[in-house]
This record gives C-alpha cells, structure tokens and sequence, in this order.
C-alpha cells in the first residue's frame, strides 16, 4: 500500500478484514520523542527525536522468539479498546550504590503498575527465601518475573508467562533454585507452592493467557464456516499485548502526567505526554477520505532514551482495494480542523 509519513511522522499500512470479513485499510503511524533525564519537577514540553522509530515491520525480542521477553509487536489490530503502555526498562539501584531490592513504578495518566526488585535469591532448606545479592541494574522481562515451565513435565506451564521463573514441580526440587527477582510488593512469595499472578512491564505474547483466550475458537466449524476470517467468538481484547494494569481504558489523548520511578540511576523521570494531533487522509479513485487515528500504544523506551506513540486510524475500503491511491499521515497545522 502506498501510505506516507510526513515530517517527523513514520507509516505504514496494510489491507486487513474486520470480524465479518469486510475490508479495511489500517495505517499506523509513529512519532519519536526524547525522553527527559531526571528532574526535580515534571517537564512539560518534549523534544521530538533525531532518531525516527517506524512501526515494527516484525516483533522483536530480547533473545530467541518465543522463548524471550516480546519488546515491540508488529501492529496487525484493526481495533483496540484502549492505548496500551509497553515498557523497554531496567531496574536501576541509584548511581554508584549498589541495591539488594529497588521499587520501580510506571505511571501513565489513569494506569500504572509497581513492582519490587530484588536481587538474585534462591529457596533455603526452611523453604524461605534467601537474602537476596546486591546489584545495578535488572532488566524488566518476563524472564525474571514468576513463571516457567517445568523441566521434567513439559505439559506444565504457567501459562501467563512460561519464560519466567519460580515454577517447580515440588517445593524440595525448589531447594537451591532462584526466585523471580520481580514481584508485587502487596503479594511476595513466601513458599515454593505460592502462585502469585506475574508481574511485568513489557508486552504479553499473543499465545499467553489471558491473551490467547481472547483469540476465539479455531475448530473444525470454524474451518468449515469461518476460515480465514477471525472466529465468531473472537474478543478485540486480543489486541491488548500490554502487561496487566497498563491499558487504559479509551484512549489517551496527549498531555496525561508520567512518572517512572527506579528505571534512571539518577533517579524519577517526570513529564506530560506530548499533544500531538495528526491527520491520515486517503485518496481513492472516487472518493477522500479523513481522519483522526487513535493513540493505541505508548511504548517507554529507557534503553535507548525514546518515548514512541503509535497510532492507527482503520479506514473501510470494502470492494474499493484497487481504488487506493495513497493515504498520507501528517501533523495537523494548529488553526487546522478536520
């Protein structure tokens, strides 16, 4: 598809069907922004980034795919119920004092998620918890949140997060093994048998539960009644990829405060999301089309110091595929209205 993005816009787009096979044009678009550093007060106005993120053309992950934590998601959802908040962070003891446990938060407008980091710890013979080791800095995955699979029983899993760590098949074959190293202060593991649910920031994998049971049923009547169209069953809580307490409920509209405690060894980073009002319009062979696309995903890059907005408008173009001639996502000019 021919889909553009102007200055300091990056896009894509794709042709898709909705639930009852009627066809769309989904574009999304991205803007890049530098994060602040720490500050005493909360920073108003971000700068936009020299370096301009475009949508993922594939997921990536931390390490081999499907066995690591799912950084960025290749957008396919033709809707959503809300902006979701994906997280690419470390856990960071303050600058030159190594910590056996750090607080982090995210907070961003209505939604936010903390958590406790220790360092690594491992099951005692009195099946409590070992004190745990100094360190700087912990990487936020899934890997070091409650979860896993038993080794010895590959039918086993905890299916909210099967990369995880802190599942055993017997509290005694606990004995010597880690702990996660990241887990909801209201609710730390006590004894090998406890199932806390997991805690994480970044993004679930599609097959995960709760995710995957959102996906519909994929049996033998969907072959013959349904196929390829998504199941009669499917919920677009599907598209909801972010951590559990990171998806707003509607979308966020730009200028809602964020707080990101623990993930700077400088300390609190604190600022409003940018007010960005963009415009995507469509040029068919009959017809223009023009929009507002939604805010659907907020991702908080501290690794690299970028804040991304992705956004997406879902245009019908139903037996009109071969009219499309372009669609251009641009910023609107601020005495501009749609």
């Amino acid at each position: 598809m021919n889909v553009v993005g102007l200055e300091g816009v990056a896009a894509r787009g794709m042709v898709g069907c909705d639930k009852e096979g009627w066809e769309l044009l989904v574009v999304w678009a991205t803007t890049t922004f530098v994060l602040p550093a720490p500050a005493a007060s909360q920073v108003e106005v971000l700068h936009p980034s020299e370096v301009l993120v475009p949508p993922p053309a594939e997921n990536v992950h931390a390490g081999e795919p499907g066995h690591s934590t799912l950084l960025l998601e290749a957008p396919f959802a033709y809707t959503r119920m809300g902006t979701d908040v994906h997280c690419i962070a470390r856990a960071h003891a303050p600058v030159g004092h190594p910590a056996t446990e750090v607080q982090v938060g995210v907070r961003v407008g209505p939604c936010q998620r903390t958590a406790v980091v220790f360092g690594e710890r491992r099951w005692t013979r009195r099946m409590s918890p070992g004190a745990p080791a100094p360190f700087e800095s912990l990487p936020l995955w899934w890997e070091y949140a409650y979860g896993g699979t038993v080794p010895s029983q590959r039918n086993r899993m905890e299916g909210r997060n099967p990369i995880g760590r802190g599942l055993y098949a017997t509290a005694e074959l606990a004995i010597g093994e880690c702990l996660p190293a990241i887990e909801d202060p209201a609710h730390l593991m006590r004894s090998p048998d406890d199932r806390p649910a997991p805690v994480g920031f970044a993004l679930q994998a599609p097959h995960w539960r709760p995710r995957a049971t959102y996906a519909g049923t994929y049996d033998e009547v969907w072959v013959q009644t349904r196929a390829p169209l998504w199941p009669a069953d499917f919920d677009p809580r599907f598209f909801q990829a972010a951590a559990p307490g990171l998806t707003v409920p509607g979308f966020l509209r730009g200028g809602e405060s964020v707080v990101l405690v623990g993930l700077h060894p400088d300390g609190t980073i604190a600022f409003s999301l940018p007010t960005v009002r963009l415009v995507v319009e469509t040029e068919l062979r009959m017809r223009r089309d023009r929009r507002m696309p939604s805010l659907d995903v907020v991702t908080l890059d501290t690794e690299r110091g970028l804040l991304m907005l992705q956004w997406r408008a879902t245009i019908p173009i139903h037996g009109e595929v071969a009219e499309h001639q372009v669609s251009v996502v641009r910023a609107l000019r601020p005495d501009e209205t749609l």
